[in-house]
């Protein structure tokens, strides 16, 4: 079982996400989403504790939906 804290990045740029990978896989368990919809799947599944996401509307209202829905 892997202890490292689970990281979810969220962001629409593929490029940018693929630089944030490397630099926090080796301390964080990392799940990558290029969609807020994959996002949203992978908190439903999953015990994630720390979440980055884009700053624009989608980025925002994935937060607000988190503290709606997954408030813990």
């Amino acid at each position: 079982m892997d202890t490292r804290p689970t990281v979810l990045i969220v962001d629409s740029d593929a490029q940018r996400l693929g630089s944030l990978l490397p630099v926090l896989n080796g301390e964080f368990d990392i799940k990558a989403a290029t969609t807020v919809a994959e996002g949203e799947k992978t908190l439903a599944e999953e015990w994630v504790q720390i979440i980055l996401c884009e700053q624009c509307s989608a980025g925002v209202e994935l937060l607000q939906r988190v503290n709606s829905e997954w408030p813990d």
